[in-house]
C-alpha cells in the first residue's frame, strides 16, 4: 500500500488558507470582544445613572449639582457644603463624567461618561448610547507642549498647575503654552491653581462651575469672545483684581464673581443677556464707578448684593431696577455706594433695591418711574428727594430711616401708599404733597419729629393710621374733602397746638389726637359724626391748655374717654343739647361747665350717645 505526504506546495496552500481565515475571522472576534467589553461598560454607567438619579430624587430642592464639567466621577455631587454618600452602584464607575441635570434638580437628562475607555452618552427618552466622542482615548493624562514635549500631572504642580480637566489650551505666565491631549474642550473644567494671570483659548465657550474656587493665586483673567457662559461660582473667593467681560459673554450665572473682596476695576459690555443672583455679591474694592449695559434681558435680584463701588450708572435702556440688586446686607464692610445714574427709561424700582446703602446721597428718578417697591432706599443717606409726576406706588417702608433726609416731594399721582413710606426720619422739615393726592398712607410720616408744618392737598380723601404719629407739627389744617381721620393719625403730636377740621370729616378714629398735650384751640365743624374712642384724650399730668370746645350737632357718638384728663377744660358747648347719655345715664348737656366737668373728670371714660 502506498502512502503518499503532503507536497511543499499543500502545505503552503494550507498555510495561505488559515492565514486568510485568521484575519477574517481575528478582527470578527476582536470586534465581539470589543462589543462585549463596551456591552459591559453601558450596562455600568446604566447602573451609574440609575444611582445618581435615585440620589437626585431623594435630594430634590437641596442638590448643588457642580458636574457640568468632567471631574473624577468620585466628587460630582454636593448638597450645601457637604458631600453626600457614596453613589450606591453595581460594576465600575466611570473616570470621568459630565452631566445636566433637570432645572429642579430631580433627574439626570444627558451625561458624557469614560468607562474603560469608551465614551459613552446618556440621553433622557434614549438612555445610554454609544458615542462618537474619542475624549476617552489618547495619550497619558497630562499636558503637552507644542513641540510634543510631554508634562505628567505631577510635574505640572511645581508649576502651580493642577488640573483633571479638558483645557484646549492654557497660558501660564513665565512658561511655555501648553495643549491637553486628550482634545480640544470647550469648556474650563476645574480649579486650577494658577499663578498669576489667566489666558482664555478663543476654543472655550463656558467656564464651569466653581472652576477657580478659591483660587487665591489667580489675580488676572482675560475672557476670550469665544466665552458664552461664565457658570456659578466659576470665580468665587478667587483673587482678581480686574474684570473686563465682553459682550459675547451671553449668561453670568449666580456668585460667578462671589466673594472677590480684591476686585478694583468691572466693566461689563453691551451684550450680556442674564446676570445671575449674586454673580458679583459681595465684591469690590472701593471701585469707582461700574456701568450696568443695554441688552441685559434677566438681571436677577441680589446681583450686586454688597458690592463695593462708589457710584452705578445704568444704562439707558434699562427699564426695571431689580430687588435687592445693591442692597447692603452684611455689616463687615461699610457700605461706599455714593451716586446712583438711573437711565431715562426706569419704570420700577424693586424692594431693597439699595436698602441700607447708608452713603447713598446722590439719585437721579426719571420721569418715566412708575413704582418703587417696599424698602427700596430704606436707610440710605439721602438728604433730598423729588419724586416725578407720574410715580403711582410706593412701597412699605421705602423711604424709612433716613436720617440724612431733610426734604422731599410726594406727586399727586401716587394712588398706592405702603406703611412707613417715609417714617422714621428724625431730619425731615420740609415736605410738598402734590394736588392729586387722595390720601397720607398708614404711618407715612411717623417719627418725623423735626416736621412742624405741612400743607395738605385739597384732593385729600383720607388720613390713614398713624399717619402723622409723633411728628413735630404744631398745627393741622385739615383740608374740606377730607372724610376719615385714621386712627393713632395725630397721636404723640406733643407739639401740635391747633386743630381744625372741616365738616366733610365724618369720623374721627380711636386715639386720633390722643397726647397732644399742647393743644390749645380745636375747631370741629358741621357734619362730624362719630368722635372715636379716646380720641382727644391726654394724661393726668398733661392735661394740655385746651379751655373751650364745641360739638357739632351732626355729632351722634363719642367713643369712651374721648377727652379724658382735659382737665383744663372751662367749657364745652353741645349744638344739639337734646337726648345726650354717658353709658346708661341721661346726661343734660345745656351747661358748658359742667359738660367739661363731666367729660374730662366724672364721666371721662364713659360712651357718649346721642339718641
Amino acid at each position: 500500500m502506498n502512502k503518499k505526504g503532503f507536497t511543499l506546495i499543500e502545505l503552503l496552500a494550507v498555510i495561505i488558507i488559515l492565514a486568510v481565515i485568521a484575519l477574517i475571522v481575528t478582527p470578527m472576534i476582536q470586534n465581539i470582544i470589543a462589543d462585549s467589553r463596551k456591552g459591559v461598560a453601558r450596562t455600568s454607567i446604566s447602573e451609574y445613572v440609575h444611582s445618581v438619579d435615585q440620589l437626585a430624587a431623594l435630594q430634590s430642592g437641596d442638590l448643588n449639582i457642580i458636574s457640568d464639567f468632567k471631574v473624577p466621577s468620585d466628587s460630582i455631587i454636593q448638597s450645601g457644603d457637604s458631600e453626600l454618600d457614596e453613589i450606591k452602584y453595581n460594576g465600575e464607575g466611570p473616570t470621568y463624567v459630565y452631566m445636566e441635570f433637570s432645572s429642579d434638580n430631580s433627574h439626570l437628562v444627558y451625561g458624557e461618561f469614560c468607562q474603560n475607555g469608551y465614551s459613552i452618552n446618556y440621553i433622557e427618552g434614549s438612555g445610554v448610547v454609544d458615542s462618537d466622542d474619542e475624549y476617552c482615548k489618547g495619550l497619558e493624562p497630562g499636558l503637552y507642549s507644542k513641540n510634543g514635549e510631554f508634562t505628567s500631572w505631577d510635574d505640572l504642580v511645581a508649576l502651580g498647575l493642577n488640573i483633571e480637566a479638558d483645557f484646549s489650551s492654557v497660558n501660564i505666565e513665565g512658561t511655555t503654552e501648553y495643549t491637553y491631549a486628550p482634545g480640544s474642550g470647550s469648556q474650563i473644567l476645574k480649579d486650577n491653581n494658577l499663578k498669576g494671570r489667566l489666558v482664555l483659548p478663543d476654543t472655550i465657550t463656558r467656564i464651569g462651575r466653581y472652576n477657580f474656587y478659591k483660587d487665591e493665586n489667580l489675580t488676572s483673567v482675560r475672557i476670550s469672545n469665544s466665552v458664552r457662559t461664565i457658570a456659578a461660582g466659576a470665580f468665587i473667593y478667587s483673587n482678581l483684581t480686574s474684570v473686563n467681560i465682553p459682550g459675547t459673554v451671553e449668561t453670568i450665572e449666580t456668585t460667578a464673581f462671589y466673594g472677590i473682596k480684591t476686585l478694583e476695576k468691572l466693566v461689563l459690555r453691551s451684550g450680556i443677556k442674564t446676570i445671575g443672583r449674586t454673580a458679583f455679591g459681595r465684591s469690590g474694592n472701593n471701585i469707582e464707578s461700574i456701568t450696568i449695559p443695554d441688552g441685559i434681558e434677566n438681571l436677577t435680584e441680589s446681583a450686586f448684593m454688597d458690592f463695593q463701588a462708589k457710584k452705578v450708572v445704568f444704562s439707558d435702556g434699562i427699564e426695571n431696577i431689580p430687588s435687592r440688586i445693591f442692597e447692603h446686607q452684611f455689616t463687615d464692610e461699610a457700605p461706599i455706594l455714593e451716586t446712583v445714574i438711573l437711565g431715562p427709561n426706569v419704570k420700577s424700582i424693586e424692594g431693597y433695591a439699595f436698602s441700607k446703602q447708608t452713603n447713598l446721597k446722590n439719585i437721579n428718578i426719571p420721569n418715566t418711574l412708575k413704582s418703587i417697591g417696599q424698602y427700596a432706599f430704606y436707610k440710605t443717606g439721602l438728604t433730598e428727594i423729588i419724586l416725578p409726576n407720574g410715580l403711582e406706588e410706593i412701597g412699605d417702608y421705602a423711604f424709612e430711616y433716613i436720617d440724612s433726609l431733610t426734604k422731599i416731594y410726594v406727586p399727586g399721582t401716587i394712588t398706592t401708599m405702603g406703611k412707613f413710606s417715609f417714617g422714621n426720619n428724625p431730619n425731615l422739615t420740609d415736605v410738598v404733597l402734590g394736588e392729586g393726592l387722595q390720601k397720607i398712607g398708614s404711618s407715612m410720616f411717623e417719627d418725623c419729629t423735626s416736621l412742624k408744618t405741612i400743607n395738605l392737598p385739597s384732593t385729600l380723601l383720607t388720613i390713614e393710621l398713624g399717619g402723622f404719629y409723633n411728628t413735630g407739627l404744631e398745627s393741622i389744617d385739615i383740608p374740606n374733602g377730607v372724610i376719615s381721620i385714621g386712627i393713632d393719625a395725630f397721636m404723640n403730636d406733643k407739639a401740635l397746638k391747633s386743630v381744625t377740621i372741616p365738616g366733610s370729616v365724618k369720623e374721627i378714629g380711636k386715639d386720633a389726637f390722643r397726647y397732644t398735650f399742647a393743644l390749645e384751640t380745636l375747631t370741629l365743624s358741621e357734619g362730624l359724626e362719630i368722635i372715636g374712642q379716646s380720641a382727644f384724650s391726654t394724661n393726668n399730668t398733661n392735661p394740655s391748655p385746651l379751655k373751650n370746645i364745641v360739638i357739632p350737632s351732626t355729632v351722634t357718638s363719642m367713643g369712651a374717654a374721648p377727652f379724658n384728663n382735659r382737665t383744663n377744660l372751662e367749657t364745652v358747648t353741645f349744638t344739639d343739647t337734646v337726648g345726650w347719655k354717658a353709658g346708661d345715664t341721661s346726661i343734660d348737656v345745656s351747661n358748658p361747665s359742667t359738660n367739661a366737668t363731666n367729660l374730662s373728670t366724672t364721666y371721662r371714660t364713659a360712651l357718649w350717645t346721642k339718641n
